[in-house]
């Protein structure tokens, strides 16, 4: 009885023992594929939408690791050692300036193709003027910073022309690019004191989208969306696909493709509006913001109150950002 004991014994652990390796050697073999796969590249849409918990925005300043301190006017600068012309620096990366305001942030309730997050309205007073790009960042600047660039694999045209637009970066290389970008030219001395160059605020993203208007679009209410086609890069026109930057009309304060071509990440977070008035509004929540609309959106995402919300992490096929 004892020896049949043992016998068992023996069986069970050569058994178990067995298993295990069988476990082991799937997990080293199929575990190993599955965690190389490509990495997926989602789109923000016009119909996809995470709905975050409730913060209000918090009228507190900009963090001072990602500010960039301005003067209270650009011609306070003009002794620096980069060049402003007509109003434009230009130091490989061309920056419009923007000067301090007051506007209404958000769209009526009445506004055609509405989404409920873009509301209520809230008056937001930008209390210091900055610069902010002419055009989104593009291939051939990335390359120029960085040294290398994503994996552009699949997305369509993405490579055509150094002038495209960069894409398929997440809002960790964006700002990753700016902070390599202030330390270049800091040490080159192209930099003012108290300057770096990092995302805007979704509040300065949709003042200077809007340039003083309160209409659907920098140009008009344009119901029909008749006149978007000279605007923006979107859905109807823009054949599936990315396109240069600079080709459609800018804004009435010189910024282009700030609708359409490619969404661009914002330096804040999603949170809902509070409503009254704020100043200088930096959102707290969640997820990433992403505003503009793109080549692969309607028209009604290309609306300067329009708002794209994603979580952190992912490269964006149809995002990419300016500084």
């Amino acid at each position: 009885m004892k020896r049949d004991y043992v016998k068992v014994l023996v069986v069970t652990v050569f058994i178990i023992g067995f298993l295990s390796l069988l476990v082991i050697s799937w997990f080293s073999i199929f575990g190993h594929k599955r965690t190389n796969r490509p990495e997926k590249q989602p789109y923000v849409t016009n119909d996809e939408v995470v709905t975050p918990s409730v913060k209000e925005l918090m009228p507190i300043p900009a963090p001072s690791n990602h500010s960039n301190l301005s003067s209270d006017s650009p011609t306070n600068a003009s002794s620096q050692t980069f060049q402003i012309t007509n109003n434009v620096i230009t130091i490989r990366i061309e920056l419009v300036w923007i000067p301090p305001g007051t506007f209404t942030m958000g769209s009526p309730e009445d506004e055609q193709d509405r989404r409920n997050n873009e509301g209520p309205q809230t008056v937001v007073t930008i209390s210091r003027g900055f610069w902010l790009g002419k055009y989104d960042v593009t291939i051939d600047q990335f390359r120029s910073v960085v040294g290398v660039l994503p994996d552009l694999h699949g997305i369509p045209y993405a490579t055509d022309s150094d002038r495209n637009p960069i894409v398929a970066v997440s809002w960790e290389y964006a700002t990753n690019f700016c902070d390599l970008l202030t330390e270049r030219e800091r040490e080159a001395g192209r930099l003012p004191p108290g300057y770096v160059y990092r995302l805007p605020t979704e509040a300065e993203w949709e003042y200077a989208c809007r340039a003083g208007t309160e209409t659907r679009f920098s140009y008009g209410d344009d119901p029909g969306y008749a006149l978007l086609d000279s605007n923006a890069w979107y859905r109807a026109n823009s054949g599936g696909k990315i396109h240069a930057v600079g080709m459609k009309l800018p804004n009435s304060w010189g910024l282009y493709d700030m609708h359409g071509n490619v969404f661009e990440w914002c330096l804040d977070r999603y949170d809902y509006y509070p409503g009254g008035s704020v100043s200088d509004p930096i959102g707290i929540g969640k997820y990433h913001i992403t505003r503009g609309g793109s080549w692969d959106t309607t028209g009604r995402g290309c609306r300067s109150a329009f708002r794209g919300i994603v979580a952190s992490g992912p490269r964006i096929s149809n995002v990419g950002f300016r500084v």
